[in-house]
């Protein structure tokens, strides 16, 4: 059992119970956990404690070997039959006393009738993939069941190695009813700091830029670039670890399974651009992200870490370019010096920092 407080963050955004119906769009969350069940119960916990009136969960399983889905199920009704439930945003009159388990065979069925007809108990789900497809292919799994059951006006997926502040979707969602041109947005995404802290450095903002490797990068807005009225920055893709998804962008396509994981969300991200779709970030909703614990864990080196970005990124490349043979050639340079740094690091057991050379390139 993980223990801990509920909600992060500033005491004065701690959430207030409401009663009645909410008038506010539904929001299907969508959290994907393989092997990570503390870090899942963390994430969950937080979702649990949001000020936003409106949503379902559905945690994905994916053909997790720990303990997590049993884990999950039992640390999951043990709150929602606590007296704690009744104390947060979230009372039982939202997501039930209980967690409904679906399998694969059932979450893909419901998905494919596009019925709302499922006989569910409980606004909280808990889908038992039989094995790891991935993390496109998972989150598809969720996708496509909350559309057909739910049918949500948004999706949210956040990675289970997430902590979010309990104002964060009220935010993000009062942006995409501001802007119905708006398809995806994410949240600012605080890496690598401890839970409450922010960081005083600009919003990140995704760019693509396809000379240089990978193809895309996090990087400072534009000179001058500040949120428009509805509190968006404007941006070339968003972060599969915390994005909001308008429902009738899933009508273009969903993940693409074709990456088992990385490189998903910014495809997915340029499509809907081309689409006509915006994509941007809201910098004062807040979640605070571990980062890639889930392909540390599947690759616990740092080569093969390294070297599964990437084949991913070469994949991803050859996807959406037509002359990706000559992007290539480009970005073996990079990709030869970084190799060079990782086994120099590993030699003299140090880290050496290369930022200068590689800031054209990279």
């Amino acid at each position: 059992m993980v223990s801990g407080p509920l909600a992060p963050g500033d005491a004065s955004e701690a959430p207030s119970r409401r009663n009645g119906p909410s008038l506010q769009p539904n929001v299907c969350i969508i959290v994907l956990n393989w092997n990570g069940l503390a870090d899942t119960l963390e994430c969950v916990r937080s979702v649990l404690a949001i000020d936003y009136p409106n949503f379902e969960i559905i945690v994905v399983d994916n053909g997790s070997t720990d303990p997590s889905p049993q884990v999950m199920e039992q640390e999951v009704r043990k709150f929602l039959n606590s007296s704690t439930a009744s104390e947060t945003s979230l009372t039982r009159a939202l997501l039930g006393n209980s967690i409904q388990v679906v399998s694969e065979a059932a979450a893909r069925t419901a998905a494919r009738r596009s019925s709302s007809d499922s006989p569910l108990s409980s606004r909280f789900v808990l889908i038992r993939n039989e094995m790891n497809l991935g993390f496109a292919a998972g989150n598809n799994v969720g996708i496509g069941f909350a559309i057909a059951v739910f049918r949500p006006r948004y999706v949210f997926l956040l990675n289970n190695d997430t902590v979010v502040r309990p104002t964060f979707l009220t935010k993000l969602v009062s942006s995409m009813e501001a802007d119905p041109s708006l398809g995806v947005a994410g949240p600012r995404l605080v890496d690598g700091q401890l839970v409450g802290t922010i960081p005083s450095t600009p919003c990140l903002v995704g760019r693509i830029h396809w000379v240089r490797f990978p193809g895309y990068s996090y990087g400072l807005p534009r000179a001058n670039q500040l949120p428009s009225e509805n509190g968006i920055l404007d941006c070339e893709w968003v972060s599969g670890a915390a994005m909001i998804i308008r429902a009738e962008c899933f009508d273009h396509a969903l993940l693409n399974a074709g990456y088992f994981f990385g490189c998903e969300d910014v495809e997915f991200c340029i499509n809907l651009r081309k689409a006509g779709w915006n994509v941007g970030i809201r910098p004062d909703a807040i979640v605070w992200h571990k980062g890639g614990v889930s392909r540390k864990r599947k690759f616990p080196t740092r080569f093969r870490f390294f070297l599964s970005g990437v084949l991913v990124c070469l994949k991803f490349v050859r996807n959406n370019r037509r002359d990706y043979p000559v992007l290539w050639y480009i970005y073996v340079v990079t990709i030869a010096l970084l190799v060079i740094k990782l086994k120099l690091e590993d030699y003299f057991d140090r880290e050496i920092i290369i930022a200068r050379p590689l800031r054209g390139l990279q």
